[in-house]
């Protein structure tokens, strides 16, 4: 199948790649050694921090804590990514078909 005259397994390739990449730089950009700066700034904006959080940024209940807090809206923000994307897809391909 060919899209803008490049093959479907070229673009799972190109694409394949680049989220390869990126999952390698976010990995690295999430090994923080000052935690107490990294949640600052993430308070920043937020404006979110619990008093029992406090002084005990560098703990693992507080790291636990802070992802399932985020996980909510990390998986909203994925479930609306992926309907736009799908709808961009088949728009295309539905575009590309009929003309």
């Amino acid at each position: 199948m060919q899209i803008f005259g490049r093959n479907l397994f070229w673009y799972a390739a190109v694409f394949g790649t680049i989220t390869a990449i990126s999952r390698a730089a976010v990995t690295d950009e999430l090994l923080v050694l000052d935690q107490e700066g990294a949640m600052s700034m993430v308070v920043q904006h937020t404006h979110y921090m619990p008093k029992k959080w406090r002084g005990k940024e560098n703990t693992e209940r507080v790291r636990m804590e802070f992802e399932t807090l985020f996980q909510v809206m990390q998986m909203k923000f994925m479930h609306l990514y992926e309907k736009v994307l799908t709808k961009y897809t088949y728009t295309t391909l539905d575009h590309l078909y009929h003309h």
